[in-house]
């Protein structure tokens, strides 16, 4: 059998290469073919540019086909290469469509057949799908509509890193768990040009490792990994790697020596490297010039322009995605294209760090500065690439200052180049061959561009960033996609025609209809975009209008930015939206702060999959009149109309959406201006109108698109089938199959109420699933869920088929909005709704969960989309066995053994404490269920007794501190850091317990890992190493002292004295600080701060680290944390300490109590709000 497949792999594979036009494989890639084909993923392959590493999604493809020809697939089927240029996207892109466009022709019919059988939608006629997670190409969403289906998508690491983190650049909440799930499970992630990147690899080893044991909980293929690169840094330990030996392929050899002479010119500046560039495009040469800096890229190319040459372009990576899109179709871009034809004559291509990797280029003469080894090396590929001449390569170490930190590194990669062969011309041999042999030298690693510091993805965050209904302050996702790049934050930019609104809730609602493509951004660094920001505020004057949005971490929250104000801290992702009239671009699409012309929106040019152009931003002149007998009605124009004759008068609707429908065929209102209307209303309103059927990346399900009148019975019959059908390709166990196929038929069953019904404009009748009308009237639906009521009715089934109903459009995950609990059942439903997400999310793990709601998301989409063919299919069979379910899937459930503690919460330390207790439990014991509840006075944690909690804090006493990263990467911006010649006061830090479990220390450092967090407090000479080791002394005596151990835990060590007890703290505990009495809170007499209580230091920043972790904390106006009444499990808790739980009674509120100099925040008490009534004779403390 084994055999049978590899031989069945060789020849598909030899097929589809013929098919593409790419010729006969090389054998590293029939090395990659035979290892798919026995379904084993190899760690990394290492491959050189230009030996065909794209072709691997080809090996792939051959794999899985042979695989399914002989009955069993165990390759993931869907394939993701992920590459850190857009341009290189692209390419894939086109791979992956020709690859499509290969199999619809007649010799590869066999083939089309065998991917066919694997879906569905195959047998429907799609058997591949192909989707690109990047700008202009919009990803059609084809990849998430079947999940049996084989697919290939492309994608940018912010793209893909961003969706398994339980986010998505431009992506709404509502399919954000979805894409996590389909990512993390059956999936093959190929992530090319992985020394670009190595945050992101670190990030999808660990997502591996942590996904892995869910899918084969579902039977399903594991996430898998490859790194692939030609200039590897760390390759995989204990997996295979695939390399490629140039010298056993003569085809590649021949491209691998393609001729290419370097010189190092001993002196030379900008001037005598543009001299050259003239020089050589009067000699008709094609000319690329790589510049480190924009500001010298565009420098060389005024200067070329001014010596006469006609042909010249400059491409920065700040420019707008707009304008770098048309410059990359000029002539003098497809001068420097490597293809038979191009135009003839000199032209000159000058470029930064944008054009070093992802653009096809094949220049005759390259000119650059000096740059680390790497990218030497991706610049020196783009000249002489098809090896038809021989290629010039001078490098002037004058023509551009070295960046800060890289010097010596700069330096080791010349003298590296000293080592390259010499040419019979007298320059350095630098084809790929002779550079590839300087992979092997003992230098190499000091010699390129260091690793950024990297964050370790912890299971608590995951759980944070897994709660994506409960809209969280969450930590950034670009810390573990990017790592911490203090000199590299990079901000986003648009430019746009904004709504003539004030408040962030329409503008956030806004951006959701009409999200930010990548089309229209340009990106900068950070100190650039302040600045940006700081000249053109200047210009707004006294306007009332909204100058800047600030977007921030995936575009989840929306900010204004006024003149006038202090500018706030933007970090790495954020997106900033400009008036278009605040100027700001440059004609050519470069950000400028000395632009002063207005810039064009080209919002509305977003071109989608098909080509076609989003829409427009349009504006109407219309009349409202409201009278209590007759409503509202609205027309187009102005309206002399009194209310008493709207219904006589001509032109006038009911409502504002059945208006524009008619007043604007053709277009879709994707959204308006919000009105409020007293009486009567004139004026001028703005829309914003797209064509039917195109599509933004990812804006909503393709079930919307055919929008039918559809009754409810004849939708759930419909998404039955649509389940069976999916789940025939799918190798789904028992009991998920059994949970899919019993809650397809009953998911909508919430839309039977007369109030969903009447929001979409159905009254009387059998109740309709789906409604041809274009508009829902959220006033007539209040907020109601459908997915709640649906669940509601199913409270004593199944908890996997409940949730997997109430979960369907993302909600559930762990709450739903308060707005949608206040309808009959709803509230019950919904606290039943996070118990089911807790024990699900442990008992399965967050991305095997999200890919069972993703398996019913699909089958409620594929009902409509697939309706035809459905309503001719067969019901399934009846599925009973609800019992069973429970019981087979063995859900973990907190034991019935509890510990509690006495504590103030309004003290923010003993508030946290209790929940750093919490989280020790969770890390040293994670396959232990646990419940958290506040009662008066108490904190109580179900699952373990006094003696377990004994055993967790004997193992915390006995940990050890250490850095986590380079010590001066947190170093704060306060002014009150001090170095005493051991790097940075305060940089992350590591609890190491038992060899085995590593906690991380670092909510004083900002959630983009550079900069002080809301969470440091303290100042003077404190370092945080110095705190932690105190603080470990601490509680080692305290074991030590029999008389500790009879005092509660939180009283424990008020009486220790240090040395200088005052540098072991981190201030949350308002009882030890210097204002204390003043506040009511001081353990002892005295106002000096000489009481220390360790346990509660130590476990509060604990705590605060796993349930409040940055960027939660003290704010301007305060910043609260909350209590609930319920026993929650320990994920829901997370959501609860924000308030985002039905059970939350009491609102604590930090307040700042100053020192009597004023000079620093001290004792921080809470002020108290009670939620909900408290029952009589209760005491709150």
């Amino acid at each position: 059998m084994r055999h049978d497949i590899k031989q069945a792999g060789r020849e598909v594979l030899i097929r589809l290469m013929s098919a593409l036009g790419i010729g006969e494989p090389y054998p590293w890639q029939h090395e990659v073919l035979e290892a798919f084909c026995l379904g084993t993923v190899p760690g990394a392959i290492q491959v050189p540019t230009g030996a065909g590493k794209t072709a691997v999604m080809v090996c792939w493809l051959s794999a899985l086909i042979a695989q399914a020809k002989h009955g069993k697939v165990i390759l993931p089927r869907r394939y993701m290469v992920v590459i850190n240029r857009r341009a290189l996207v692209d390419a894939a892109s086109d791979l992956a469509e020709a690859l499509a466009s290969a199999l619809e022709r007649p010799e590869l019919a066999d083939l089309r057949a065998v991917l066919a059988a694997m879906s569905p939608t195959g047998r429907l006629g799609e058997p591949l799908a192909v989707s690109t997670l990047r700008g202009q190409r919009a990803d059609a969403g084809a990849w998430t509509i079947d999940p049996s289906r084989p697919a290939i998508i492309a994608a940018t690491p912010d793209m893909a890193g961003s969706r398994l983190l339980f986010g998505g650049y431009g992506l709404g909440r509502s399919r954000r768990a979805t894409h996590a799930g389909l990512l993390g499970v059956d999936m093959l992630i190929v992530h090319d040009e992985a020394h670009l990147s190595p945050a992101l690899t670190a990030l999808l080893r660990s997502i591996e490792a942590m996904a892995a044991a869910g899918a084969h909980r579902l039977g399903l293929p594991p996430l898998s990994v490859i790194e692939m690169t030609a200039t590897p840094r760390d390759l995989p330990q204990g997996r295979e790697v695939i390399r490629c030996d140039p010298d056993a392929t003569p085809a590649l050899l021949r491209r691998m020596k393609a001729a290419k002479a370097l010189v190092r010119h001993a002196t030379g500046g900008l001037v005598d490297l543009v001299r050259s560039a003239v020089s050589a495009a009067r000699e008709g040469r094609a000319v690329l010039v790589y510049l480190s800096s924009p500001e010298d890229a565009g420098k060389a190319a005024a200067l070329i322009t001014k010596a006469g040459v006609s042909q010249v372009a400059c491409l920065t990576g700040t420019m707008r995605s707009f304008e770098r899109d048309q410059l990359l179709e000029t002539e003098t871009v497809r001068r420097l294209r490597p293809h038979d034809g191009r135009p003839v004559g000199g032209a000159v291509l000058v470029a930064t760090a944008a054009g070093e990797i992802g653009l096809d280029l094949d220049a005759d003469v390259l000119l650059c500065d000096e740059v680390t080894l790497d990218r030497l090396a991706q610049r020196i590929g783009r000249c002489n690439r098809r090896g038809l001449a021989v290629g010039r390569i001078e490098i002037f170490p004058d023509a551009a200052k070295r960046p800060k930190g890289l010097d010596e590194r700069i330096g080791r990669a010349m003298t590296l180049l000293q080592t390259l062969p010499l040419r019979e011309d007298g320059a350095f041999d630098a084809s790929p061959h002779a550079l590839s042999m300087l992979l092997d030298h003992p230098d190499y690693a000091t010699a390129i561009e260091p690793l950024p510091s990297q964050r370790a993805l912890m299971r608590d965050v995951v759980d944070l960033y897994a709660l994506t209904s409960a809209r969280l302050e969450e930590p950034a996702r670009s810390l573990y996609i990017h790592g911490v790049q203090p000199e590299q934050a990079e901000i986003r930019l648009a430019w746009r025609a904004l709504p003539d609104t004030q408040r962030e809730a329409d503008l956030a609602e806004w951006l959701q209809a009409w999200p930010v493509s990548l089309r229209e951004q340009a990106r900068v660094p950070r100190f650039k975009a302040d600045k940006l920001l700081e000249e053109r505020l200047k210009t707004w004057g006294a306007k009332s209008a909204v100058p800047v949005l600030r977007l921030c971490d995936g575009e989840d929250r929306v900010e204004i930015i006024r003149p006038g104000r202090r500018l706030p801290r933007l970090q790495h992702g954020d997106v900033l939206i400009l008036a278009c009239e605040l100027g700001g671009l440059a004609p050519g699409g470069v950000p400028d702060p000395a632009a002063a012309d207005a810039v064009t929106d080209v919002s509305g040019r977003h071109v989608d999959a098909a080509g076609h152009e989003r829409g427009d931003r349009v504006s109407l002149s219309l009349s409202c009149r409201s009278s209590d007998a007759l409503g509202v009605r609205w027309r187009l124009g102005a309206g002399d109309d009194e209310a008493e004759d709207m219904v006589s008068a001509e032109g006038w609707h009911a409502s504002l959406d059945s208006l524009l429908a008619i007043a604007m065929p053709g277009w879709q209102v994707a959204w308006h201006e919000p009105v409020q209307v007293a009486s009567r209303w004139d004026g001028v309103l703005h829309c914003w109108l797209q064509r039917p059927g195109v599509r933004m990346p990812d804006d909503g399900d393709l079930a919307s698109q055919s929008r039918c009148d559809r009754l409810l019975t004849e939708h759930h019959q419909l998404a039955g089938r649509a389940a069976a059908a999916l789940l025939q390709g799918l190798p789904l166990v028992e009991p998920f199959r059994t949970a899919l196929l019993q809650g397809a038929p009953v998911h909508d069953e919430g839309k039977s109420a007369e109030r969903w019904q009447a929001a979409i404009g159905h009254r009387g009748g059998e109740p309709l699933a789906k409604s041809a009308r274009t508009w829902f009237d959220a006033r007539l639906s209040a907020g109601y869920r459908h997915e709640l009521g649906s669940a509601a009715g199913l409270r004593d089934g199944s908890p996997l088929r409940r949730h997997l109903v109430a979960a369907h459009h993302g909600w559930a995950r762990p709450v739903f909005d308060p707005k949608a609990l206040d309808h009959p059942g709803c509230a019950a439903a919904a606290r039943q709704a996070s118990l089911d997400f807790a024990r699900l999310h442990d008992t399965l793990g967050p991305w095997a969960l999200a890919y069972l709601e993703a398996l019913l998301k699909a089958a409620d989409i594929q009902a409509e989309l697939m309706a035809d063919v459905l309503l001719e299919a067969q019901d399934p069979p009846s599925v009973e066995g609800e019992l069973e379910l429970d019981l087979d899937l063995d859900l973990f459930e907190p034991a019935a053994r509890s510990w509690q503690v006495a504590a103030n919460v309004c003290n923010p330390a003993e508030y946290f404490a209790c929940l750093g207790v919490a989280a020790l439990a969770r890390a040293l014991r994670p396959q232990q269920p646990l419940a958290l509840q506040w009662l008066p006075g108490h904190f109580v944690l179900q699952g373990l007794d006094a003696g377990e909690v004994d055993e967790l804090l004997e193992c915390l006493s006995r940990a050890r501190v250490e850095v986590a990263g380079p010590a001066d990467e947190a170093q704060g911006e306060d002014g009150d850091d001090e170095d005493d010649g051991k790097g940075g006061g305060w940089p992350a830090l590591e609890l190491v317990i038992d060899a085995e479990v590593r906690l991380p220390l670092h909510a004083w450092i900002s959630d983009a890992g550079i900069g002080s967090s809301e969470w440091k407090w303290s100042g003077g000479r404190t370092l945080a190493l110095d705190i932690v080791q105190r603080l470990l002394s601490g509680v080692q005596q305290l074991r030590a002292a029999p008389a500790a151990a009879v005092l509660p835990l939180f009283q424990q060590g008020s009486a220790l004295v240090s040395s200088n007890p005052d540098t072991a703290k981190f201030r949350l505990d308002a009882s030890g600080a210097w204002t204390a009495v003043d506040v009511g809170y001081s353990l002892e007499q005295e106002k000096s701060p000489k009481s220390s209580r360790p346990w509660v230091e130590l476990l509060s920043i604990l705590g605060v680290q796993t349930f409040a972790p940055p960027p939660a904390g003290r704010k301007a106006g305060g910043w609260s944390y909350f209590t609930w009444t319920e026993s929650l499990p320990f994920v829901v808790a997370l959501a609860a300490t924000a308030g985002r739980h039905p059970s939350c009674d009491r609102r604590l509120t930090l307040r700042t109590v100053l020192t009597n100099a004023g000079k620093y925040a001290d004792a921080l008490p809470s002020g108290l709000t009670t939620l909900v009534r408290a029952p009589a004779g209760l005491l709150i403390i």
